[in-house]
């Protein structure tokens, strides 16, 4: 690659974009695509450099497929497989409606869904105190705009 600026003929073997930056003040894409057109679109990478680019990438991708793939094995082995879904994406798991009625009622004194799950759903809490906090309260918000009215 060679430099086209007036009066610097700087060769590169694989890019120019260093140099552009540091001896003509040619920085980011804009001033780049600028300069290629103000040269005839000139070329910023050589064939070479680009040829080895594209095989280090190909080489990365291989290596973070067969990373994840090992991963997978791994989880498989040691982890539970997760939970199928029951119905509908983003319905809530069914509670009876007298839990939740008792959920809501707790929900006051309590002050947070995290104390309510640990008092109504202790071994769930205990596994997971975070989901199970947030899952109550979005079965509990699910309950209040799904049910029926009183008749």
């Amino acid at each position: 690659m060679i430099c086209r600026e007036e009066r610097c003929g700087f060769k590169s073997r694989g890019r120019l974009t260093k140099h552009l930056a540091n001896e003509h003040g040619i920085h980011g894409k804009k001033a780049v695509e600028a300069w290629r057109r103000k040269h005839n679109w000139a070329p910023i990478f050589s064939q070479d450099y680009l040829a080895k680019r594209a095989e280090d990438l190909k080489k990365r991708n291989e290596r973070l497929r067969a990373f994840a793939k090992i991963g997978r094995q791994l989880g498989q082995a040691e982890a539970p497989k997760p939970a199928k879904s029951r119905g509908k994406v983003g319905a809530t798991a069914k509670r009876s409606p007298a839990f939740l009625e008792e959920a809501i009622a707790l929900y006051p004194k309590l002050g947070s869904w995290g104390k309510v799950a640990k008092k109504l759903t202790y071994s769930d809490w205990q596994a997971d105190q975070k989901g199970a906090a947030d899952r109550l309260r979005l079965e509990v918000n699910y309950y209040l705009e799904h049910r029926k009215p009183a008749a």
